[in-house]
């Protein structure tokens, strides 16, 4: 019984760390996307090339990637707890919370109406 729980839990933070992984793909080919539509586009020749909503919504989907990532890192910690999974663990944990943080500020230092333009 005791195999066939860690198995699953061993498959469930494969699982959960994968979709953190297809997530930074999607955040990647997502911006990519409209990066090339914001530059082949007419309107930037009038207004200047405005990347803020890709920048934004690229870091939403890292921040979002790590979360899971760390989330299965902590199934794989609980599991089988070593000093480097412990280590790597943090390290991540430190990376999500100071992409927040610089996210977050950028955030709060567009105006209103950029704000509003993000959502």
């Amino acid at each position: 019984m005791r195999e066939y729980l860690f198995l699953f839990f061993d498959s469930l933070a494969f699982i959960v760390s994968c979709l953190g992984v297809l997530i930074i793909i999607y955040g990647v080919v997502f911006a990519i996307y409209h990066l090339i539509f914001e530059i082949a586009g007419q309107a930037h020749r009038a207004r200047g090339l405005n990347v803020d909503h890709i920048r934004m919504e690229f870091g939403r989907n890292i921040i979002l990637a790590l979360e899971f990532i760390v989330a299965a890192d902590i199934i794989e910690t609980v599991l089988e707890p070593d000093y480097y999974d412990i280590g790597l663990l943090a390290a991540l944990v430190i990376m999500r919370v100071v992409l927040s943080y610089f996210l977050n500020k950028e955030l709060i230092s567009l105006t209103p109406p950029e704000r509003s333009k993000l959502r």
